[in-house]
Formats: structure tokens, C-alpha cells, sequence
């Protein structure tokens, strides 16, 4: 039995992640999930508390992100489990982890094997084949590269980390969408720059702040603006997709 474990990106929003769990879960099995961040290989470590848990009570959410400990994993391993039941017999699965780059699909799995067996990193194509990780003797997990659409828009597409920043044709461009989702004052408080009226006006400012300057003193606003693309793809940018209040159609992602 083949079964698709889906990732789905949320960035240290309580309120956020709960009310898209909440969306999700009325068409999908849906779990609140934080991977471990320790810089150990082995004996990974995680904090037991349920989802239920963390949606009755958002400060314990609140501090429990900010820990580099799994959260969540009995909850998603009990979603898996219950897919190796068949009546009295147990069967053996194989969960495919599908996302798109950059969500965590690798450090999922590492977090429930509680060892990292899955390489990590935030450079695009870094998972470039399907990697096998047995985690017991009746669960498969496979670590799969990264899922873009064909027919997604391209400007979208520059925000999902699938083309390496140094590769950018005009790292500009990518700026220019970031600034549209995301205030002025939170990446002024970032930047720790000045007002600006206009993107490049930003870049500039960043560039004289950070010291990235051509020659004559010129601000180096394309430096400027891979610096950006970088911070973007590194989550240290908050932004998320509002969780819809209507009653439209499931969405199976979180554009970020």
C-alpha cells in the first residue's frame, strides 16, 4: 500500500497554522507538525503533546515553536500507523512525502526517524532522486525532490526557492513581489533601514546599510536584493497565506 504524506509549509503563526488545520483537516487527515532543528545526527528529540493540545491552549503553541524539538510526531505517527492496519493484520505501507522545495519534506523525516538519514539543506535540487528510509519493519518513507506545477505562474514560481538566487536572471524581480505581500514596516524593522517609496529605493538602503557598494559608493542593489531572496527563502521574512473563511474549494498548498 502506497500512502502520500503532503507537507505543508506554516511559519510561527499559532493562530495561522491552527486555523488551516482546522480548513484542512475537513477534506484531509491534518496534524500540527514542527521538525527538529538540533544539530545533533542522532537521538533526535521531541516534545509529546497532541494537537488538541496545542489548539486549546496557544501559549504552550507559542513556546513550543520556538524550541528545537519535534512537535507533533505521535500525532502524525498514529495517522500512519492506522494505515498498516487491515482488520487483525497489520500491513506494510510506503508514504511518499511530496511538496514543494523548501517546506521541510526531508526534515519531517528525519524528525520521525529521530536521526538524521535525510540530507537538509535550503539550496533548490538538493534532493535530486527518491531516497528510502525504513522507519520500523512495516513503515517506508520516501524523501522526494521538490514539486513544482508546470503551469504555475512564473512570478510565483521565483518565491518557491526552485532557482538558486545566484542563478537569478534579475533579482529584482522577485523583490518586487516580496514588498506586494509583505509590509513596509516589517522589512524596514528587518533591514533596520529607512522609509522608501519604491522597491529599488529598499534595495538601496540595504545595500549602504549592509556595506554592499560598488565602486564610487554605489549602493549594489542587485547584492541588495539576492540578500533578500535569501532571508525569503530562509523564513526569516514572516508571511503566510490568510486561511479562507468561505466555503470554497480545499486548497492543497500554502502559498508562501
Amino acid at each position: 500500500m502506497i500512502l502520500f504524506l503532503r507537507i505543508i509549509r506554516v511559519i510561527n503563526h499559532s493562530e495561522v497554522a491552527i486555523q488551516w488545520c482546522a480548513y484542512l483537516r475537513r477534506e484531509y487527515a491534518t496534524v500540527l507538525f514542527k521538525a527538529n532543528t538540533q544539530d545533533q545526527t542522532q537521538k533526535l528529540s521531541d516534545v509529546r503533546l497532541s494537537t488538541n493540545s496545542l489548539k486549546q491552549n496557544l501559549e504552550i503553541f507559542k513556546k513550543v515553536v520556538g524550541t528545537s524539538k519535534t512537535v507533533g510526531a505521535e500525532d502524525l505517527m498514529q495517522i500512519i500507523k492506522n494505515y498498516c492496519r487491515h482488520g487483525d493484520v497489520k500491513m506494510s505501507i510506503t508514504v511518499g512525502v511530496i511538496g514543494f522545495p523548501n517546506v521541510g519534506k526531508s526534515s519531517v523525516i528525519n524528525s520521525l526517524k529521530k536521526t538524521k538519514v535525510a540530507s537538509v539543506s535550503n539550496v533548490p535540487g538538493h534532493t535530486k532522486t527518491v531516497q528510502e528510509i525504513h522507519l520500523d519493519k512495516n513503515v517506508r518513507l520516501l524523501d522526494c525532490p521538490g514539486v513544482v506545477f508546470s503551469d504555475e505562474n512564473a512570478d510565483s514560481a521565483l518565491l518557491r526557492n526552485v532557482i538558486r538566487v545566484e542563478d537569478l536572471p534579475d533579482p529584482c524581480i522577485p523583490v518586487e513581489i516580496i514588498t506586494r505581500k509583505v509590509t513596509k514596516d516589517i522589512l524596514r524593522k528587518i533591514y533596520n533601514v529607512e522609509d522608501y517609496k519604491t522597491t529599488q529605493e529598499l534595495l538601496a538602503n540595504i545595500a549602504r546599510k549592509r556595506g554592499r557598494l560598488l565602486k564610487g559608493g554605489i549602493a549594489d542593489v542587485n547584492d541588495a536584493a539576492r540578500l533578500v531572496v535569501k532571508d525569503w527563502n530562509a523564513g526569516r521574512i514572516p508571511f503566510h497565506t490568510p486561511c479562507p473563511i468561505t466555503e470554497s474549494p480545499i486548497v492543497s498548498f500554502i502559498n508562501i
